[in-house]
Formats: C-alpha cells, sequence, structure tokens
C-alpha cells in the first residue's frame, strides 16, 4: 500500500510538473517569420540600427505598457544564457512578453560562415558578419491583433541604451497618433465595417526618423485585398435523371479577403465535361459527352479541412457542347449550398432549359484539388 501510495506521489508530481510546463510559451518562429515577410513601420536608431514594427489586426502599435518594461524583461531572460550565445554570429532571438504572465525566449544561432579576424591595436578579434535581429512581441490579456517588435542591432547589447531612454515609447505615441489622425481616412468601409488585411501582412507600412530630440515620419496603410490566383481540379459523380454521370472540374480561382481574419470570398470561372453512358443504335456501350462552362462565387470563413459542416457556393453553368439526346439546348445547370469534408463536398443543384423548363433536380459529389 505505502509502495502505492508513493508512486501516486511521484506521478502527481510529475504531473505537476508537465502541467507548469504547458503553460510556459514557447515562441513560435512561424509567427515572427510570417511577419519578416511583409513591409512595416520603420525607425532608424543610433549607429545603423533600426526598429521594424509589423502590424495585424491591432487598432494600436504595442500593447499600452512601458517599452522599458517590457525590455527589461527581455534581458532578464537573455542574461541568464548571454554567455553561450555566439556573439561572432548573426543571431535571432524571438521573445513573446505575456503582461501578467510567464515569458519566452528562443535563440537561434547564426550560421557560421568562412569566419574573418581582425587585428585592432595589437587585439585580435572575429568579424561579425551581419547585424543580430531580436523579435519581440509584447502581449497584453485581451489584446486583439498583432503587432511585432524586430530591432535589426550590431550588437544585441545595442539594445540595453533604450533600457534608460523613451525613445521607443515616443516613437508608439507618435505612430499610434498617426493612426489616429490619418488611418481613418485611409480604411475602406466595406458593408459599414473597416477592412483591413490579414494573415500577419502589415496594415501599415511607414519611414521614422529621431529629429532634433522628437519623433517624425510618414504613415501609409496598406489596403490590398488580393488574396491568391489559382486553379483547382475536381473529380466528380452525380445524377442526372436516371444515368449516373461522372464528371471532370477545370477552374480558374480568383480570391479575395474578407474582413475578418480568415474571411474570404472566391470567384472562379471553370469548363466541366460530363460523361454519359448508354447502348448506341448497335447495341454496344458508347460514351456521350457534354461541356458546360460556368462561374461560382463562394464565400468562406475559417478553416474546415478537418470537420463537416455547410458551405455557401452558388453557380450556374451552360451546355455549350453535347452529344447525344439527354440534354436539351440552351440546358443551364445551377448549384447553391452544400456540405464540405476537407476536399470532399456533397451539392444539390438542377439542371432545366429555357425558362425553368424540364427541370431535373440532382445531387454532386465531388473530391477537388486545390481549393
Amino acid at each position: 500500500m505505502k509502495r502505492v501510495m508513493l508512486l501516486c506521489a511521484v506521478f502527481a508530481v510529475c504531473l505537476k510538473d508537465a502541467a507548469a510546463q504547458k503553460t510556459y510559451w514557447e515562441v513560435s518562429s512561424n509567427m515572427f517569420n510570417n511577419a519578416e515577410q511583409r513591409k512595416g513601420i520603420n525607425l532608424e536608431l543610433a549607429g545603423g540600427n533600426k526598429l521594424i514594427v509589423y502590424t495585424n489586426n491591432a487598432l494600436t502599435v504595442g500593447n499600452g505598457m512601458d517599452f522599458r518594461v517590457i525590455l527589461n524583461a527581455f534581458f532578464l531572460n537573455y542574461d541568464v544564457i548571454r554567455d553561450s550565445v555566439n556573439e561572432s554570429l548573426s543571431n535571432k532571438l524571438h521573445f513573446f512578453y505575456n503582461a501578467g504572465g510567464k515569458n519566452g525566449l528562443t535563440v537561434i544561432p547564426g550560421r557560421a560562415w568562412q569566419q574573418q579576424y581582425v587585428v585592432v591595436d595589437g587585439k585580435p578579434s572575429i568579424m561579425k558578419q551581419g547585424k543580430d535581429t531580436v523579435n519581440i512581441y509584447p502581449r497584453n490579456a485581451g489584446q486583439q491583433g498583432v503587432s511585432v517588435f524586430s530591432f535589426i542591432v550590431n550588437r544585441i547589447e545595442d539594445l540595453r541604451t533604450y533600457l534608460t531612454v523613451n525613445t521607443i515609447n515616443d516613437f508608439i505615441e507618435a505612430v499610434n497618433k498617426d493612426i489616429g489622425a490619418e488611418g481613418k481616412s485611409y480604411k475602406p468601409v466595406v458593408r459599414g465595417r473597416n477592412f483591413y488585411t490579414t494573415d500577419f501582412q502589415s496594415r501599415f507600412t511607414g519611414t521614422y526618423a529621431i529629429k532634433n530630440g522628437a519623433v517624425e515620419g510618414t504613415l501609409q496603410p496598406v489596403v490590398s485585398r488580393i488574396k491568391n490566383i489559382s486553379v483547382s481540379v475536381a473529380a466528380s459523380l452525380q445524377n442526372f435523371k436516371s444515368y449516373m454521370t461522372p464528371s471532370f472540374n477545370t477552374s480558374f480561382d480568383f480570391y479575395l479577403k474578407g474582413i475578418q481574419k480568415d474571411e474570404y470570398v472566391r470567384f472562379s470561372a471553370y469548363w466541366e465535361p460530363l460523361f454519359l453512358f448508354d447502348k448506341n443504335a448497335a447495341g454496344k456501350l458508347e460514351t456521350f459527352r457534354s461541356d458546360f462552362v460556368g462561374i461560382a462565387y463562394e464565400y468562406r470563413r475559417g478553416s474546415s479541412n478537418n470537420r463537416l459542416g455547410f458551405y455557401a457556393p452558388i453557380s450556374i453553368a451552360y451546355l455549350v457542347r453535347r452529344r447525344g439526346d439527354f440534354f436539351e439546348k440552351n440546358t443551364f445547370n445551377f448549384g447553391i449550398g452544400g456540405i464540405k469534408y476537407g476536399a470532399m463536398t456533397l451539392r444539390p443543384s438542377m439542371y432545366f432549359d429555357g425558362l425553368l423548363k424540364n427541370v431535373s433536380p440532382s445531387v454532386q459529389v465531388s473530391v477537388s484539388w486545390g481549393r
């Protein structure tokens, strides 16, 4: 019994330690790397250093806190491993600051290329081959959006200068003032709501510098809505009257970003040949192909790749080529709505000719690639 109690106690301690580790926020490199691929708001600093702020859906830059407090928290973590960081390399550091919670620091050492040595006043040293990058994400509880502060510095130690001066806070104040004063006039209104780009694309770009002790610069909102243009294909099976009809769909898709994150619309033009099988006059099985061309509109919000749910496409297609007497001339296909699970869809539609003559309902099952 004592052994069982001892094992339970050990297990409880291990479980507690594991839970504690899970609460420690390990910085995801993808978040910072995605931000670095975009243009941001630049501030030129002394000694050839600079700061770039990448914004997303944040209404303001920063988290409302004194940035000197955030830098102090960074150095409290960095000093723990400073002796292990090779200063001759171009290192990349990711720091997650969580107000009122645990902070996380990730250090990605730079690659050692061909090292160069210099001698200054009789003292040898290794020549640094590039600058260090320190990405800081100052999150605040309940804050919406993301703003990443990326410092490009000659040496990480250069950031200690800003522990005792108000330069970064003045920059944040100037940028937020410009966002409030000028940003509103650039906000295109869509259905009564302000539209901004998403997916870590910077909402604003700008260039600032310190002149006569004051931060000055210009701000430019980013309002691009294009997400991407692609080509997709699908294989389908549907019913038409008493026939089971396979088809192949090729579409040219144009995506636009929506108002909210993970929200977008898709416009597409497609070609879809249908194959019907029946016996000819000689009694032999023959393939009859009929071609439709059409357009489609689809609205999506959120990722539904791994769950079953409804989606809302609308499509209409026209018969441009037929073989056999299966379809009447001037036949249309109209579809709306459906059920989606990953790449598989189930959609209702109807075939008709003229002004809704000879209406024939249909259900189509498809597997698509590239949508």
